[in-house]
This record gives structure tokens, C-alpha cells and sequence, in this order.
């Protein structure tokens, strides 16, 4: 499998990943999952993913992502984890994906996001965040984004709005 560029099993019931399933695939970039039943992002699944763009695992039962699980996937442009079963992200999850340019996370259960979330993604542009169950977003919960395009924060339980929620988002073209 040295030559394969492309992983698509969507529309199984694949559980769960088994340690090092990406081993000896120094060319794969992209990884499709959709409408499976995944429950779990665990960090020894995402050994030897450093080449991977696209990775699309929306449509599952994802509940639980280990913290540092994407930090392996060093060339990630687009994470689609939308309609899963996430209610809170770690901090560090999304730390230092330098490529990274869109992250769906639309239809989860999330209710915050956490200050620092999207620490050092400098090329994301694009954050949807739509119907999940977002209460309240902290002041300068965009720090460090400033090149955000569009944000979706439609269809939540959003109560108030603080004077730096905001903040830092210098290039946003719609919200």
C-alpha cells in the first residue's frame, strides 16, 4: 500500500481504528470516514499521518477525541468531524495545524469553546460551528485567527455577546 493517496470507507460500521492502520502509507492524503460509527478519535490511530490534507469523519458517534490526537496530522487542511457527538473539544486539540484552513464542527453538542482553541492555525479561514449548543463565547476566544473569513455560530444558545468575543478576527467577510 506504499502508493495509496486516497482511504475512503464511508458508509460502514467501522467501530473503531485499529494502532497504526496508516503505517507504510507515505503517501496518503486523504482520508474519508463519513456515516460509519466511530465513537473515538484515539492518538494511536493517527500515527504516521503527517502527508494527510482531508480528513472527513462527520456522520459518526464521535464522542471523545484524544487530546493531541490531530498534532500528527502536521499537513491537515480540512477536518470535517460535523454531525458527531462531541460536547467538549481539549484545549490543545487543534494546537499548531499550521496548514489547517477549515474545520466543520457543525451538529455536535459543544456548548463553549475553549479560550486558545485554534492556537497557532495561522491559514484558517474557515470555522463552522453551527448547530451545536454554544451558551457563551469567552472574550478572545479568536485570538490568534485573524485570517477567519467566515464563521458560522448560527443555530445555537447563544445568550449574550461580550465586547472582545470578537477580537482578532481582522478579515471576516461574514458571521
Amino acid at each position: 500500500m506504499t502508493n495509496l493517496q486516497t482511504v475512503d470507507l464511508a458508509g460502514n460500521i467501522l467501530t473503531s481504528l485499529p494502532a497504526n492502520l496508516f503505517q507504510n502509507t507515505p503517501y496518503l492524503q486523504s482520508i474519508y470516514l463519513p456515516f460509519n460509527a466511530l465513537t473515538h478519535l484515539q492518538m494511536k490511530t493517527a500515527k504516521n499521518t503527517q502527508t494527510i490534507k482531508n480528513l472527513h469523519l462527520h456522520n459518526n458517534y464521535i464522542s471523545k477525541i484524544d487530546d493531541g490526537f490531530f498534532t500528527a496530522f502536521r499537513s491537515v487542511i480540512e477536518v470535517d468531524l460535523s454531525a458527531n457527538r462531541i460536547s467538549e473539544l481539549p484545549t490543545n486539540v487543534f494546537m499548531d495545524l499550521i496548514a489547517l484552513e477549515r474545520i466543520t464542527l457543525s451538529g455536535n453538542n459543544l456548548n463553549e469553546i475553549p479560550v486558545q482553541l485554534f492556537t497557532n492555525t495561522p491559514r484558517l479561514i474557515n470555522l463552522e460551528l453551527d448547530r451545536n449548543k454554544i451558551e457563551v463565547i469567552p472574550d478572545f476566544a479568536f485570538v490568534g485567527v485573524s485570517l477567519i473569513e467566515y464563521l458560522n455560530l448560527s443555530n445555537n444558545n447563544i445568550s449574550s455577546i461580550v465586547k472582545n468575543t470578537f477580537a482578532g478576527l481582522s478579515h471576516i467577510l461574514a458571521l
